[in-house]
């Protein structure tokens, strides 16, 4: 308990003066990213005005790797700097969310594919706004389809922000259009495929309330 306080201590820190580059360079590529990476993630850290000791980076790195065991850290770093000065709190609750919201979908794959989930304070509220938006966009209506295809697009909860308008699905980009598609055949099948779906539903109820 005592270490691992310490490394919350450490991690938490204030910024300290930056050591050489060199060695900044150095441990970028001792957690596996490429010279080229490393020299990137280096200059992104820099160009945001943080400055952080090796030992404040190997606790941060420590302490995130306590949220996700398991998970390619210094690419998380590299997807989003955030993550790296992540409350863990704030993380905790995120991943709470995430199981809640795609039940079957491992949150480490759905924080490394959008590593923006960990450090979004409103995600519980992003969540509902994005759900409920595309549920009334997709033709089939359904809360539980609308789920499943943002679970394997985790993307979507922080690009239709920037659709709040759209009347139809497709009136979105043609990028955001195919992850609903069925089969690779276009947005027209995915409209005719759900209406033919509802039209079944619709007269097979009809049948049960008849006694059929």
């Amino acid at each position: 308990m005592a270490f691992l306080a310490d490394v919350d201590a450490t991690a938490a820190s204030a910024p300290q003066q930056a050591p050489p580059r060199s060695r900044l360079l150095s441990f970028w590529s001792e957690q596996g990213l490429s010279a080229r990476a490393s020299e990137q993630l280096v200059r992104r850290i820099e160009d945001s005005g943080r400055a952080y000791s090796v030992e404040q980076l190997t606790a941060k790195l420590q302490r995130l790797g306590r949220i996700l065991p398991g998970a390619d850290l210094a690419q998380l770093v590299e997807r989003e700097l955030a993550v790296l000065d992540v409350d863990p709190g704030l993380a905790i609750r995120n991943m709470v969310v995430l199981v809640e919201s795609f039940p079957g979908k491992q949150v480490a794959e759905l924080v490394a594919r959008q590593p923006r989930l960990l450090t979004a304070p409103d995600l519980p509220e992003r969540r509902e706004r994005v759900l409920a938006q595309l549920t009334a966009l997709h033709p089939s209506r359904d809360r539980k389809v609308v789920a499943a295809i943002v679970g394997e697009y985790p993307d979507l909860l922080f690009r239709m922000e920037y659709y709040p308008h759209v009347r139809m699905i497709d009136e979105l980009p043609i990028e955001i259009q195919n992850m609903f598609v069925l089969a690779d055949q276009g947005i027209g099948f995915l409209h005719r495929y759900y209406k033919r779906a509802n039209n079944n539903f619709v007269a097979d109820t009809s049948d049960e309330e008849a006694g059929f």
